[in-house]
């Protein structure tokens, strides 16, 4: 007796058996209901389409596809059915020959025998890359696009599902599937197609933009955003998605999309996606939310108004994997360079699942997590406080090392931006350990990571002198010195660290130099960009400052020259900073005079460029640059008729009048110095109008003001009756004379304090 198994197998084997016989040698009508018969069956229980498979039935309906119209569209049905979700019988499909003669009925199939042509094709190219190229060989892809062009509505939803699934499986075939006409067709379906036209629609003009300028420009230009903003609220939950997968893959791939979709409404309907969207939309719908905040300014404010944030901090936490990466990509947008997005998010809760991605996620989403923390920290002492106090400290540390560039990008970011102007922040980002993984970063992270690795270092420096013991010690010196033959960003932010690192430090100075630092910041200083030559002039100073043999150094190595060069630039592009670091080296080289020194910034043109600084420089630069003439003026008696010929002694005048304190002193410091024992620049400086401020500050000043602007008005009034008259009667009383005779300094004649011009005036 048969068991129930074998008998059960026997009685499909036996109807199959009889259902070929039909189809090979019945009539007509008998072979299209056999075929019908078929497709029925295969679309029935799983062990029916092994039975028809093993009996032989497909060669048998493969053959089927050349007879008349009405069982070509039974069998190609049959076909399809046979083929889901059965690999084996996908090769059995194919290796019978089936693929050629479904792409020809493509093109001359009746419409439903069209539909389950593409249909079938589609099921044959899942996953499977040997189908795949069958049928894209066997010229599918123009036959396809005709499809959709068809009446047909079916026959349209199966093209455009094959296209969808062809383009899934390799994006190689963009180019040919747009150049075959197939964009505006697609658009044409999203507008008037089923709801499962537009869905497949949807799809393939998703894969078809997916890194594609080109398609994507074209995509736009054929009106596809409104439809796909249309479908957002009116597809199904699939047609959903795939339109919000599609408007991202615009977002990301173009600018000008980024305004078409919310031209077109989009943002209130993304939105409402993230509320009420299954899981993928979500996500989806987020990356398209992050796409058009990071670009454009006003939508950080309108995505906010909508009520996004507490709905992308709840997919933060409970979102699916892809979705919670989106999510987090989408608040550090919001949060760039919005101070009330980024005060609204942390309201919202993002901390907690942001640390907690930042753990638990992958490279991708950890890069983005850290990312998030890091926009929500920038400017902002209670996020800052915030992210430490939730833990983030100990991960982001860790993640230094993670191996993964972008994760480190963002990390040592991160870091940055919670140290920056957070004493209390530097201290634990210290405690936690970054400044060894940063350190190491300078060496062997990407360029982009050795430079924020330094710039983090040197926020972490900045008025922390432990910090700045233990960068040293870490070895970060010799690293940041190699990176200053880098680029001139990376110059840029090497010489800055330097610069912080060796400000009022002897240890890191000595290592610095000994590192060979100096050469190579006078090379940064004489070839790169005003930028890292401005860093440059700041370390340089920074070295200089309090040691003699350093100032001989940096002389030596030639960095007068193009510190004079720098200043030269600086005043001809208006660059405040590029001024003062020129000339705050210069002062710092200059005193002490070294006659190398001294003798170098003349030869290199300082002069006209100091005069240039106290006539149009920057007002709080002024100072700097009167000193440094002072100086030069006092070291030789030739300087002085240089500066007062070549123009400085007008503005240092003006500079009485309208600088600050420090640069009134320096003023009179050096006019005192231009007027000694000089009748030239005497009669320049009562010409410029020099007497009644003078006079003024000798009553109003401070005392070291008060004594140089004696000096001064004793050096006018002792070389010149006129001036000594100005002196007596400018202001009329006895208190000029006797606060002219108080603040006088010992080298001031005793004998032009009792003249009767003075005493008879007063």
């Amino acid at each position: 007796m048969m068991r129930p198994k074998a008998a059960m197998y026997w009685f499909r084997a036996s109807r199959v058996g009889r259902l070929k016989n039909e189809l090979s040698h019945g009539t007509p009508r008998k072979q299209r209901r056999a075929a019908a018969r078929m497709r029925n069956m295969a679309a029935g229980h799983p062990d029916d389409k092994c039975t028809i498979a093993k009996e032989g039935g497909i060669a048998t309906l493969v053959q089927a596809l050349s007879f008349s119209t009405e069982v070509q569209e039974e069998a190609a049905g049959a076909l399809k059915n046979l083929a889901n979700s059965n690999p084996d019988n996908k090769e059995s499909i194919a290796a019978a020959g089936a693929i050629p003669r479904l792409v020809d009925l493509l093109s001359t199939g009746s419409p439903k025998a069209q539909a389950h042509a593409a249909g079938t094709l589609c099921t044959l190219s899942f996953a499977s890359a040997s189908n795949h190229n069958s049928i894209v060989d066997a010229g599918a892809v123009p036959r396809l696009v005709d499809l959709l062009a068809e009446e047909c509505p079916d026959t349209q939803t199966q093209g455009a599902a094959t296209l969808q699934m062809l383009l899934a499986v390799d994006h190689v075939h963009q180019t040919a599937i747009a150049e075959a006409g197939a964009i505006p067709l697609l658009v044409d379906l999203l507008t008037d197609g089923t709801a499962d036209g537009q869905k497949h629609a949807a799809g393939a003009l998703n894969l078809l933009t997916l890194n594609n300028h080109d398609n994507n420009v074209a995509v736009v230009e054929a009106g596809a955003i409104p439809p796909l903003v249309d479908l957002l609220t009116k597809g199904c939950p699939h047609g959903q998605y795939q339109a919000v997968s599609a408007l991202r893959s615009l977002a990301v791939g173009n600018s000008n999309c980024k305004f078409a979709i919310v031209e077109a409404g989009a943002i209130d309907s993304l939105v409402a996606l993230l509320a009420k969207g299954t899981a993928e939309a979500q996500g989806e719908a987020a990356g398209v939310l992050k796409a058009l905040a990071a670009s454009i300014p006003n939508c950080k404010v309108a995505v906010a108004k909508c009520g996004a944030i507490p709905l992308l901090v709840d997919i933060l936490a409970r979102g699916l994997p892809e979705a919670k990466i989106h999510a987090a990509g989408a608040l550090r947008s919001l949060a760039t360079g919005n101070a009330h997005n980024s005060t609204a998010i942390a309201a919202s809760g993002a901390f907690a699942p942001l640390v907690a991605l930042l753990s638990e996620g992958s490279f991708v989403a950890q890069s983005y997590a850290a990312a998030a923390l890091s926009a929500l920290a920038v400017d902002i002492s209670e996020n800052k406080t915030s992210i430490t106090e939730a833990g983030a400290l100990p991960l982001l540390t860790d993640r230094l090392a993670a191996g993964n560039s972008q994760v480190q990008k963002h990390t040592t970011c991160c870091l940055k931006n919670l140290a920056a102007g957070s004493p209390e922040n530097k201290v634990l980002i210290a405690a936690a350990g970054a400044i060894p993984p940063l350190t190491a970063l300078l060496t062997n992270g990407t360029h982009e990571t050795q430079v924020l690795a330094a710039t983090t270092l040197r926020t972490l420096a900045v008025q922390n002198l432990e910090n700045k013991t233990c960068i040293g010690e870490a070895g970060a010196i010799p690293a940041l010195v190699a990176l200053l033959t880098g680029s001139d960003e990376t110059q840029y932010q090497a010489a800055g660290a330097l610069s912080t690192l060796s400000a009022d430090h002897s240890d890191n100075k000595s290592s610095i130099v000994q590192a060979g630092a100096i050469p190579l910041l006078v090379d940064v200083l004489s070839k790169s960009g005003l930028e890292p030559r401005t860093q440059a002039a700041c370390a340089l100073r920074n070295l200089a400052a309090g040691c003699v043999q350093n100032k001989i150094r940096i002389a030596k190595a030639g960095a007068i020259a193009p510190l004079v060069d720098l200043l030269a630039q600086s005043l001809a592009e208006s660059s405040t900073e590029g001024q003062h670091q020129a000339a705050a080296a210069l002062s710092t080289l200059i005193v002490g005079n070294p006659d190398n020194v001294v003798h170098t910034m003349v030869n290199a043109g300082v002069i006209t460029q100091l005069i240039k600084l106290i006539t149009a420089g920057d007002p709080s630069v002024r100072k700097s640059g009167a000193f440094v003439l002072a100086t030069l003026a006092a070291h030789n008696p030739d300087y002085r008729y240089f500066i007062g010929k070549g123009g400085g002694i007008p503005p240092l005048v003006g500079m009485l009048g309208h600088g600050s304190a420090e640069a009134q002193n320096q003023a009179i410091a050096a006019l005192a110095v231009l007027t000694t024992d000089h009748y030239d620049n005497i009669l320049r400086v009562a010409k410029a109008g020099a007497i009644p401020l003078l006079l003024e500050l000798l009553l109003e000043g401070k005392a070291d003001v008060q004594k140089r602007a004696a000096k001064a008005l004793a050096n006018l009034a002792g070389a010149d009756g006129e001036n000594l008259i100005e002196i007596g009667t400018t202001l009329g009383h006895k208190a000029v004379l006797q606060e002219l005779r108080r603040t006088a300094p010992p080298e001031v004649d005793d004998e032009l304090l009792q003249h009767p011009l003075l005493n008879n005036a007063a």
